[in-house]
This record gives C-alpha cells, structure tokens and sequence, in this order.
C-alpha cells in the first residue's frame, strides 16, 4: 500500500483494483475508445456507462483503465468515497484515504458503482462541479487531483427508469450503453468455453440468447453457458420438455416456451431426433431376431 504525505498528514493509499476483464473481450475497440474520449470532456459532465449487469460495466471500465493506462479505483458506493480512516502507525498517525482521494493523489480512473446507501459523499459535489481539489475541513487539509485522474459512473440496465442520485443526475452525460455481444461474437465465446462440443449445438444457443434479448429479456453469454453446460453434459439424457425446463431460470417462460413448443434449437431436436430413430432401428432388429 502506498503512502503519500498532503500538509503534514501521512496518507496510506488504496491499492488499485487488479482486474481480470473476460466480458470486456467482446465488446469492441471502438466502444472502448468512445468511453475514453467521453472522460475527457468537459469538467462538469462525467461518463454514465449502462451494462446488462454492473458486473460488465465494471468489467468494460477496467478494460478502458489499461488502454488508457491508468489505475483504477472503484468506491464502495455513491455515500462511500472519502473515507478517510485513522489508523495507528509506528512513528505517526495515519489516515488511510477511500478510494476518491486516492484516485485524485494517483491520477487514477474512479468507478462509482449504482449501490447507493444514502446520499452522495459531499465531497463528491466539487468534482462534479469542475474542481480538481476537495477541501477536508475536518482534517484541515485539502487533496489535489493530478491531470489524468477521471470519474465515471456505471450501472446496470433496468426495465424501468433509472433512480439516480439527485446529486448527480445533471452532472451525468447522455448514458453509454455497452453493446451486447453479437451472435457470432457469442458463438465464439461458447466455442471456446466448449471445445468439444457439437458446433450447430452451439450456434443454436447463441441464437437462443439473441432470441432472449429481443424478447427483452436481459439474456448473457454467462447464461448460456450455463444452459450448454446443462445440456453438453449428458446430450442423449435430454428431451425438449427437460431443455425448456433448463431455459426457464435463465432466460424466462416465453421463451422456454419457444423451445419446447417452437423448438428453437433446431440442432438439438436433430440430436433427439436422431435418437429416437436410432432406438426404432433397434427395436426394428430385436423384432427381426
């Protein structure tokens, strides 16, 4: 952990998250550079980046920190971005500083997650409006920002309207939606997941997550795989009433429906198909002998 010293008081820093960011490696370079060109805008207006989960946003803004080069923070919540502990040293008192005033000291990119406890930390108002240092009157100091140091803010995609903190809802931009993988994209994925796996199988999957989302379900390559690892286990055990009851939880009952009464998979139905006529074939020789 690293430590600084901001007039006479003795920092102790926060680490940088260490992410590994396998959602991200769908989502194409051009996304990627549109996040970074929108953090360095204007002051006054932060990047608001939406995913299907937090979990993606978060993965696509690690995924921005490293082609920009820069350390990434992410605040425990809205209320949570200060922080600014006393701890107990050997020689001096030190504070360990929250996750903005290390950002700020560190020229970090600050990820302020959708999990609000309460109101936002007010020292988050001076950032939004343009300032590059915080006052800590408490403390009687004040933090300074380097150059590089950025803020965005993420959530997930929700049904309804977004309940943003009030606080920030005119500081945001225009939200940045991530791009959900398309269904070669998702093919690949599954491919890579399954490498022995039957490949039409897969291709059918892949359609049967793109098939979800124009339902407006909020379906995800995770999801498939999911389904595919029910599925690729035992194929030949399955029938079109046990794969729709594997769709439900996932991606809901319309669509578990389609499979069952539709039959969806196309490829999977061969495979059933397939199996059933190679039981009349034996039946056909029991009878002969």
């Amino acid at each position: 952990m690293d430590r600084t010293s901001v007039d006479g008081f003795e920092l102790a820093l926060r680490s940088p998250e260490n992410f590994n960011f396998p959602a991200a490696g769908g989502t194409n370079e051009g996304f990627l550079k549109s996040l970074s060109d929108a953090l360095d805008k204007p002051a006054q207006s932060i990047p608001y980046l939406r995913a299907k989960s937090l979990k993606d946003a978060l993965n696509v803004v690690a995924a921005v920190a490293s082609l920009r080069n820069q350390p990434l923070y992410i605040a425990p919540s809205v209320d949570q971005l200060t922080s600014m502990v006393p701890t107990l040293a050997a020689s001096s008192p030190v504070l360990s500083a929250g996750a903005l005033p290390t950002a700020m000291v560190k020229g970090g990119l600050l990820a302020i997650p959708d999990l609000s406890n309460g109101d936002p930390d007010p020292n988050l108002l001076p950032i939004l409006m343009g300032n590059r240092h915080i006052d800590l009157p408490d403390l009687g100091f004040a933090v300074n920002a380097k150059e590089e140091f950025r803020v965005v803010y993420c959530s997930a995609i929700y049904n309804g309207e977004d309940n943003l903190p009030q606080v920030l809802a005119s500081f945001l931009q225009d939200p940045l939606d991530v791009p959900g993988l398309t269904t070669e994209q998702a093919t690949k994925t599954l491919e890579s997941r399954f490498p022995e796996s039957p490949k039409a199988l897969i291709a059918d999957i892949a359609k049967l997550i793109n098939e979800a989302k124009a339902l407006g379900r909020p379906a995800t390559v995770e999801q498939g795989e999911k389904l595919a690892s029910k599925l690729f286990a035992k194929p030949e055990e399955y029938s079109a009433a046990d794969l729709a009851n594997a769709a439900r939880p996932l991606f809901g009952d319309d669509i578990a429906k389609l499979v069952e009464d539709q039959k969806l998979l196309n490829s999977f139905h061969e495979l059933e198909n397939n199996k059933l006529l190679a039981e009349l074939k034996e039946e056909l020789k029991d009878e002969e002998s």
